[in-house]
């Protein structure tokens, strides 16, 4: 799709940016983060839509 063929055709040095900026937000969460931060989301989408709905 788009997502891959901009992947695949970018610039080397716009590649190795964001290999660069992605290991280094892998490095500083952790899985306790992570799932904090996904559980935090699921609860605002509920709420979201709880009040939508009313």
């Amino acid at each position: 799709t788009q997502a891959l063929y901009t992947a695949l055709t970018m610039p080397a040095d716009e590649r190795h940016k964001r290999a660069t900026e992605l290991k280094r937000s892998i490095e500083e969460e952790d899985i306790t983060n992570w799932l904090l931060h996904l559980l935090q989301d699921a609860v605002n989408l509920t709420q979201q839509r709880s009040e939508r709905a009313t």
